[in-house]
């Protein structure tokens, strides 16, 4: 099985893409089998998802429903407004460069070594935990209090 993520803002240039892919697919090898295929069109930017991998595949993960990423066993941990999510896969890399295709989002700021947070999501704040809109708290390194307050204020 093929499973396909097409993720554009234009949703006639996604659903051409998607048309193409499954003729591509109809006429794959000796074009007597169809190959199956499960394809999803995002019609968000990339500056308002993420994929995530998980045990059961990828997971679509909307940024405003994210209040922070950290690590934990060596695996990403995507907290959520509604839970959490643990990517099935262990982190090779180091944490900057597998979040640093989202931190052009002004939404998002990087903590180092390994904490991404959501500015958005942020209900309250003091010297030594965020509290989240949902509820959740995070305490997080006391020296980046002033950086934080001024991003999120500001």
């Amino acid at each position: 099985m093929v499973s396909i993520v097409i993720c554009d803002a234009n949703e006639a240039r996604a659903n051409e893409l998607s048309a193409l892919i499954n003729e591509y697919l109809k006429n794959y090898g000796d074009g007597e089998e169809d190959v199956p295929a499960s394809i999803r069109i995002v019609t968000k930017t990339r500056s308002k998802i993420m994929l995530v991998p998980t045990a059961a595949g990828e997971e679509l993960i909307y940024i405003r429903n994210l209040n922070y990423i950290n690590i934990e066993e060596r695996s990403m941990c995507y907290h959520l407004t509604e839970g959490m999510l643990k990517a099935s896969h262990v982190l090779r890399n180091s944490f900057e460069k597998s979040i640093r295709q989202y931190l052009h989002n002004d939404n998002l700021m990087f903590i180092k070594p390994s904490l991404l947070i959501n500015l958005a999501n942020i209900k309250s704040m003091n010297r030594e935990y965020i509290t989240f809109r949902s509820g959740e708290i995070l305490y997080y390194p006391k020296k980046y209090y002033d950086a934080i307050r001024e991003r999120w204020v500001g």
